[in-house]
């Protein structure tokens, strides 16, 4: 049989018998280069395993990062703030920035020491609690390309200074002062020393703006005259500097308590807002003079009244003027007493002055410290002082000093009636018609009252009302109900009710429209 040659199937052979006998054929392999992949000509490897790594290998000659590189230079730095305390935060500041010379980008290191060592702080921060008072700071700055070439470094440096106490919160007390009330300065919150210094306070008062030479004792009672505006300034020292100094304003004002007065004939009231009404006899003018004006105060003798002007506590007085009783003297008042013809008050500064009839009296003004009461009776006067203590002088004084302390106190014709601080009741004097002796022992009283010879006093706990001594009038028949304060006339007895209208009893016989109010 004959074969016809086929060249692809002795192609096909011959690929077979290579495949299996032909071990000497193999595929060629470029060895490996540095910098063949990015990075490796600045990654610290001998990628190429030829001894030489990075940039001293041949292989990278070429590379831009093996290129010459400068290192860029030195900034400019400063330290904010450049006078810090421990209650400031260090802040490192690049002032002027380092410039690279071959264009690369640059970041910066930082290192801090504290008075020469290492703060291991590597921001450009430091936190204030991390600084102490008379520590020195340095912060070192190093720029660096983005290939790592270090420039020059730059420092700067701080000492950490005293941090003064903080501001205090103060107050006054009382917040709202009357003519009779003394100042207290108030720490409501002391100040805190950021350096754990021990504080000590200044204290400084000004009235109307003027320095006033008080200091953390306060202000005496007799210094506070409305509508004087006080300010106390209080300065915070840790005792190396002042800390910011707090400031507190109060303005003296009087209050209107709505009150009665009832005089021999006639009776005045006055409301809340000031104003007041006068009815009874106006046998010398004592209800048609009137002045037109606000009082805080007023009291009612036998013809004549007087008051405390609400704006600047200075004195009024009309009606009779047969003793000169409507000139009183100039200044400023805290309380006011009347009597027959006469009248006697208490200065803003603690002062007794006296008008009137008054001013023929032999007696001497009693001297007993400042006085911030008085009362009248029918020719003698009686103060009280800040301690408590009741003093009395004129032509029928009931006595010279009380060895006892009081809170209110009111004269009649001879006879004296005081409360003291527990709120017992004690009446001393003339004693005819029991009005001293007859006086309630016990109980707790609000308010009492002296007429010409009877007494009332109004119950703490109820308001009711108990009179006694002489009823000849009814002027000691007191009506049931609620009171809040209470005047006697001489044959009548008027009150403030709760709801400040006013009621009145006695005049039996006496009647001269003083029981009849016309308000």
């Amino acid at each position: 049989m004959q074969h016809q040659w086929n060249p692809g199937l002795v192609c096909a052979a011959a690929i077979a018998l290579m495949a299996v006998g032909c071990s000497d054929v193999t595929v060629h392999q470029p060895p490996e280069r540095e910098g063949d992949d990015p990075g490796e000509c600045y990654d610290g490897a001998d990628n190429d395993g030829n001894g030489l790594f990075d940039c001293d290998d041949p292989d990278c000659s070429g590379a831009v990062e093996c290129a010459e590189n400068d290192p860029p230079s030195t900034p400019e730095i400063s330290i904010s703030p450049a006078d810090p305390t421990t209650e400031d935060t260090l802040l490192c500041i690049i002032d002027v920035a380092s410039s690279d010379p071959d264009g690369h980008a640059v970041s910066y290191r930082y290192f801090w020491t504290v008075d020469g060592s290492d703060a291991g702080v590597e921001d450009a921060n430091v936190d204030a609690g991390q600084t102490t008072r008379g520590e020195a700071w340095l912060c070192t700055v190093i720029p660096e390309d983005e290939f790592g070439a270090a420039g020059g470094s730059a420092s700067a440096t701080v000492s950490i200074g005293n941090a003064p106490p903080t501001r205090p919160e103060i107050g006054i007390e009382p917040s709202e002062p009357t003519p009779f009330d003394p100042l207290q300065c108030t720490l409501h919150e002391p100040s805190t020393d950021p350096d754990g210094d021990d504080i000590s306070y200044t204290y400084d008062w000004y009235k109307n703006g003027a320095p006033m030479g008080f200091g953390p004792e306060g202000v005496p009672w007799e210094q506070t005259e409305a509508p004087d505006e006080w300010a106390c300034v209080v300065t915070p020292n840790d005792g190396l500097v002042d800390g910011p100094s707090a400031e507190h304003l109060v303005t003296v004002h009087v209050d209107v308590l709505p009150h009665s007065a009832s005089g021999t004939n006639h009776t005045c009231s006055v409301q809340m807002d000031g104003q007041y009404t006068c009815w009874g006899s106006d046998s010398s003018g004592q209800i048609a003079q009137a002045p037109d004006v606000s009082l805080w105060q007023i009291e009612s003798g036998d013809n004549f009244s007087c008051g405390i002007v609400f704006a600047d506590t200075g004195l009024l007085c009309w009606g009779d003027q047969s003793w000169d009783q409507h000139l009183p003297p100039l200044g400023t008042y805290v309380a006011l007493g009347v009597g027959a013809t006469h009248a006697c008050a208490v200065t803003s500064t603690g002062e007794l002055n006296f008008w009137g009839s008054a001013i023929h009296w032999s007696d001497p003004v009693p001297d007993h410290g400042s006085m911030i009461d008085v009362t009248a009776g029918t020719d003698y006067c009686c103060g009280m002082n800040a301690e408590g203590y009741i003093d009395c002088w004129g032509d029928t004084a009931p006595l010279t000093a009380t060895p006892n302390q009081y809170r209110d106190f009111d004269a009649g014709a001879g006879h004296l009636c005081a409360i003291s601080p527990g709120g017992t009741l004690t009446c001393w004097g003339t004693d005819g018609f029991g009005q001293t002796s007859d006086a309630p022992l016990d109980g707790d009283w609000l308010d009492v009252t002296a007429g010409l010879q009877h007494s009332c006093a109004i119950e703490n706990s109820t308001g009711f009302v108990t009179c006694w001594g002489d009823d000849s009038y009814g002027q000691a028949s007191a009506p049931t109900g609620v009171f809040t304060q209470i005047s006697a006339g001489a044959y009548h007895t008027c009150g403030k009710r709760p709801n400040d209208t006013v009621d009145c009893w006695g005049c039996v016989g006496q009647d001269a429209g003083q029981c009849t109010p016309t308000f």
